[in-house]
Order: structure tokens, then sequence, then C-alpha cells
């Protein structure tokens, strides 16, 4: 329609949504009935991820090497519902009982699938690149909303790797360490979100957000598109705009809101948020 805005808010950058899924763990192991990758559901609600997909990805040309589906055409055994709140370990085809004889203290109510043989997390593929992504695209298909990317390669021979801020750096270990089913002592979220929305208006955009947790948090960085896979660039940023500073660490409700005014009537624009710790880690 002339004259009106069309907005879109597309994703949530390196910070926890009500409804985001994060790859929270990857570990390889002395055999294939303790390996796992694990997910974290960080909203207040339980997401049923029939349909999902994991991506192994060669990180050399970032090429999809194995697609497994979530409840579809791979032999998954176990549960597809991640509680609030709460995970799902995935493991590399065995069952719940021999995972648990591996792993004496994973949890009663964290979330299991067995996951297949194919799903090397480790040793004979050695460490990868993983992809998350929604039940939006085609079987056996590395396409799909993406909801979630390692950015980098993770577990490996020996290894396993844990993000010590969701969003944020990975960190490696021994296998014998890990914690299927649990955060690490020193992981945290550092941003949990409320909401997140932008209202288009004749001139302008109102882009309005409110955390309900903050963790190291510096501040925040608005960045737009004209499409929803093109180019973004940063339009605002707490470095010279003080509304737009974090809390640092916060516990409590905080409410933030930018007017973007560098808009055109009858265009589409697509908007990302992003944070920033106080280390310069986005």
């Amino acid at each position: 329609m002339k004259g009106y805005l069309f907005v879109f808010i597309l994703s949530f950058l390196n910070f926890a949504l009500a409804g985001d899924i994060y790859i929270s763990e990857v570990s390889d192991a002395s055999n294939y009935h303790n390996e796992f990758l694990e997910l974290y559901n960080n909203s207040n609600s339980s997401i049923n991820i029939t349909g999902y997909k994991l991506v192994r990805v060669n990180p050399t040309d970032n090429s999809a090497e194995y697609v497994y589906d979530f409840g579809s055409n791979e032999s998954n055994g176990g549960d597809l519902i991640i509680p609030a709140k709460g995970f799902l370990v995935v493991a590399r085809g065995t069952d719940r009982t021999s995972f648990e004889t591996e792993w004496t203290n994973f949890p009663s109510e964290a979330a299991f699938n067995s996951g297949n043989t194919s799903l090397y997390y480790g040793a004979s593929t050695g460490a990868k690149r993983w992809r998350l992504r929604a039940n939006d695209g085609t079987q056996d298909t590395d396409d799909g909303t993406l909801i979630d990317d390692t950015g980098q390669s993770v577990g490996g021979s020996g290894n396993r790797h844990y993000q010590k801020n969701i969003g944020g750096p990975w960190v490696q270990a021994s296998y014998s360490t890990a914690t299927p089913g649990y955060f690490d002592g020193d992981q945290s979220l550092p941003i949990s979100l409320n909401l997140f929305k932008a209202v288009g208006l004749f001139y302008s955009v109102k882009i309005y957000w409110e955390t309900q947790s903050e963790i190291d948090n510096a501040g925040f960085e608005i960045v737009r598109s004209d499409s929803r896979n093109g180019q973004y660039e940063t339009i605002a940023s707490y470095v010279n705009n003080p509304n737009l500073q974090g809390q640092g660490n916060s516990t409590g409700t905080h409410k933030y809101e930018f007017i973007d005014e560098n808009v055109s009537p009858g265009h589409t624009y697509w908007y990302k948020l992003v944070d920033v710790d106080f280390n310069g880690h986005k």
C-alpha cells in the first residue's frame, strides 16, 4: 500500500529469545554410546522440533555433508519435544538406557533423541561445524530457516565444545568432562528477551524490545536490509546512542526503543538486533 512501510523482524542475533533453540554442547566420546549434541530451549514453552534438521557441515567449503531430519525419514527414537527452559540431547544411534549407563548423571527431566550412527560428532569425521534449521525446508536438504550455527568446527576426536555464553565463543575440553542435559558452571545466557517488535509508520519505523535479564551486556546494535537474505548494515549502535546501552548484569526487566527515520514509504525493511558484551563479542 503506497505511503506505508513494510517491516519484518527477521531474527535476533547472539542472544536468547522466547522460541529460540541453541546448540549448547557437542561431544565426541570413547564410544558411540556417549557421543551427543545438546540443544537448549530458552523459551517459556515446550517446542516440537518435528521436521527440524541438524546439518553436519564441512568447515573447509561450508557444504552440507549430512542432514538429519527429526521425526521423518531418519531412525528417530525418543523425544521430539524440548521442554521449556530445558534440553534435548541427540545421541549417535544409541538408546536412552545405554546412554544413561555411560552418563550416570544424565537428568531424567532432559529430553532424549537417539539420533543415528551417521551423526558423527568426532573421531571418524573429525571436528565439524553444525547447523540447526527449522521445519520449513525440504527433507534431506540444507535449507529452511537457520535457527543456530556453531560457526566453527566443534567436537572432534576425544574433545567436546560448549558455548560459554550462548551465541558467544566456544570452549574446548575433554569429552570426559561433558555435561549432557546440564549447563556447565560457567555457561550463561547473555540476554533473555520478552519481546522484539517493529511498527511501520508513514515516515519512520519504531523498533522496541524488552529484556527479562542481561549478563555482561554492553549494549545493542540494530542492523537492516532491504531483503531477507540481503546484506545487512548497522544503522544504530550503543557506541554513539546512549539509549542502546545495556544494563551490564541485571535480573530485572528493561525496555528499549529506537526510531529509524532513514526510511522511504512503500519499501520493505528487514531488521536484526545484535547484543555486544564488554569484550566486544557479538
